[in-house]
């Protein structure tokens, strides 16, 4: 089993489109919600793209309401923040 950390980014490089970055408020009932999305400069992006089947935790954010949410990936398309 491998364990990843997520992408670590500033308020200026968040784009308009480019890469979407998958956080805590897009995982919701144990699903991957689109809600608040956010997308940042391609160049900034240090980190693989979670892949079909792969598991997300929350395991630090500013809430400790947050952390512990989870889901089971289902599609190839997201950057963990």
């Amino acid at each position: 089993m491998d364990f990843y950390q997520g992408l670590t980014y500033s308020p200026k490089e968040i784009r308009e489109s480019e890469t979407f970055v998958l956080r805590s408020s897009n995982v919701k009932n144990n699903e991957i919600i689109s809600s608040d999305d956010i997308f940042v400069d391609s160049n900034v992006i240090n980190v693989n793209n979670v892949e079909k089947g792969d598991i997300i935790v929350v395991v630090r954010n500013g809430s400790k309401a947050l952390i512990g949410k989870n889901d089971k990936i289902k599609e190839i398309c997201l950057i963990l923040s």
